[in-house]
């Protein structure tokens, strides 16, 4: 597993939300490999962390992911990829 931060300085969640939009992700149509994301806004910008079956997984997630962030503008991202040590969580998304 390996854990994925992204940090979007000046980026929105109406461009986040429309980057899903384009890619046709939903909470309940995630790409392939996802194990866990979460997306907030920050004083800086946008902030995304994710968790992912495998490095090969995200990248191809990356190769859909690369133009619909050019889509709707997103630029300045900062990303750093770690091996995850653990993952938590009981999953349960309130509407």
């Amino acid at each position: 597993m390996i854990t994925l931060i992204v940090e979007l300085a000046g980026g929105t969640a109406a461009q986040y939300d429309e980057a899903n939009r384009i890619m046709g992700l939903t909470r309940t149509n995630v790409p392939d490999g996802l194990i866990f994301h979460t997306a907030c806004t920050t004083e800086n910008g946008f902030f995304v962390a994710d968790t992912w079956e495998s490095q090969e997984k995200l990248d191809a997630f990356m190769e859909k992911l690369g133009p619909a962030m050019q889509q709707v503008g997103f630029g300045g991202a900062t990303t750093r990829v770690y091996p995850t040590h653990n993952v938590m969580g009981t999953c349960k998304i309130p509407e």
